[in-house]
């Protein structure tokens, strides 16, 4: 994502393209790995002192609420944050390495189709779903193999 992209669906969310932002964003934009907030923010006051870990905790909560960036967990009570890279694509899902925490993005759901027989099973009324599959990357593995 370019630089004037970036600003500009900021401003179209309604939030201003603040330097911290735009360095919370770029750095994960560019990373392509889930970080943990504490990993962010380790890497970011190198650059900016200033930059205070719940500033982080906020920004990266703001980013994900406009689907910027994807919330993950794999069970570890960490959470971290990645770029969405298909941000404004739709409807996908994520594919977390559990080893190097890359992220990979699944563009089809199947779900759908099962929504209507789960509604009827259960009496809920399926407002959305979220998913994430985890797995080891093939650059995991080959270091695994070594």
């Amino acid at each position: 994502m370019e630089h004037d992209e970036l600003g500009e669906l900021l401003r179209e969310a309604g939030l201003k393209a603040t330097p911290k932002r735009r360095m919370v964003a770029e750095y994960l934009l560019d990373s392509g790995y889930a970080r943990a907030v504490e990993d962010i923010w380790c890497h970011l006051r190198k650059r900016l002192a200033t930059l205070g870990l719940p500033t982080v905790y906020r920004i990266a909560e703001e980013l994900t609420e406009i689907g910027l960036l994807a919330r993950i967990d794999v069970g570890d009570r960490v959470v971290r944050y990645a770029a969405c890279q298909a941000h404004g694509t739709g409807h996908h899902h994520h594919i977390v390495c559990t080893g190097c925490g890359s992220v990979g993005v699944i563009p089809k759901c199947g779900f759908h189709r099962q929504v209507d027989a789960l509604e009827r099973t259960t009496g809920f009324r399926i407002s959305g779903h979220r998913l994430h599959v985890e797995g080891t990357c093939p650059e995991c593995q080959r270091r695994e193999k070594s």
